[in-house]
């Protein structure tokens, strides 16, 4: 309970500076709604325009010199690219899922095995040739 009554340390500096932004907000209101900002504002956004017009120009004339794809025709290629993806999409038949499983090996004899231990069989049968032939080389 004595904690309480103790004042907060940093209370000072949150007052300090609540009070330097609402000075520094109503400066830069008084000065924003003068027409010389205005007009400021206006040569920069149009020297800025201006650049962004000319880089993109030079940067146009560079691509082209040095035969490279600009943006738009990169994004223009992947859109193309994209509907032939979706055209073979519609084409290709939807594979399900049962179609993905294992089947049991094809044979003369009766399954009397579980069909996991017996797909392990065959694929040991199947490796074990391979297996001899790459003795049989060396």
């Amino acid at each position: 309970m004595a904690f309480s009554l103790l004042p907060d340390p940093l209370q000072l500096c949150r007052d300090a500076l609540n009070k330097l932004e609402n000075g520094i907000n109503g400066i830069a209101t008084r000065k924003m709604e003068s027409s010389e900002f205005a007009q400021a504002l206006n040569r920069y956004s149009r020297i800025s325009l201006g650049m962004q017009y000319v880089v993109e120009k030079s940067l146009a004339c560079c691509f082209e010199r040095l035969d490279l794809p600009s943006r738009t025709e990169i994004s223009t290629l992947a859109a193309a690219v994209q509907r032939v993806e979706d055209k073979l999409d519609q084409l290709l038949p939807v594979v399900s899922p049962a179609a993905l499983e294992p089947k049991p090996p094809r044979t003369r004899r009766p399954l009397d095995i579980a069909p996991e231990q017996a797909l392990s069989e065959a694929r040991a049968r199947v490796q074990k040739p391979a297996a001899k032939s790459t003795g049989q080389e060396q």
